[in-house]
C-alpha cells in the first residue's frame, strides 16, 4: 500500500501542476475571449444561442467570418448579391429571411453598423452578433 501511495501522489502532483502551468499559458482578454480570437454568436430564437470563438483575421470581412463559421458547422448559409447595394445574408442555419417577420441582422459591440457584410472589418477584441430578429430599421 505505501509503494502504491508513493507512485500515486506524486503522480497526482505532477498531473496538477501540469494542468495549473498549462491552464496559465492562455492569454484571455477581459471579455473571456482567448487572445487572437474574436467573440461571435448566433441568436436563432430567445434562449438559442450559440456563441463561439473565431481567429482574429483584419483581412475577412463580416460576410468572410459569418460564411466561414457556416461551413464549419455545416449549417446552411444563403445570400443574395444585390451589386452596389451590397450582400444581404438570407439564411443561416434554419432560420429564413421573412419568417415571422425576422430577418438576419448583425451588431458590433452592441451596435448595429451601417455597413453592408462585405464592407465591415472587425478589429480586435470585438464581439460580432448575428440576431435572426424583427427589424428596427
Amino acid at each position: 500500500m505505501k509503494k502504491l501511495l508513493k507512485i500515486v501522489i506524486p503522480v497526482v502532483v505532477i498531473a496538477i501542476v501540469g494542468y495549473l502551468w498549462l491552464a496559465s499559458t492562455d492569454t484571455f482578454t477581459s471579455g473571456g475571449v482567448t487572445e487572437g480570437h474574436i467573440a461571435v454568436s448566433f441568436m436563432f430564437d430567445p434562449g438559442n444561442t450559440v456563441e463561439l470563438e473565431y481567429p482574429y483575421n483584419n483581412q475577412k470581412s463580416v460576410f468572410a467570418i459569418t460564411k466561414s463559421i457556416s461551413e464549419e458547422k455545416s449549417w446552411p448559409f444563403i445570400f443574395e448579391d444585390y451589386g452596389e447595394m451590397g450582400i444581404l445574408i438570407t439564411q443561416i442555419r434554419y432560420k429564413i429571411n421573412g419568417d415571422n417577420n425576422k430577418y438576419w441582422q448583425y451588431e458590433v459591440k452592441g451596435e448595429t453598423p451601417m455597413v453592408g457584410v462585405t464592407e465591415y472589418f472587425l478589429e480586435a477584441g470585438d464581439k460580432l452578433e448575428w440576431k435572426f430578429k424583427e427589424s428596427e430599421l
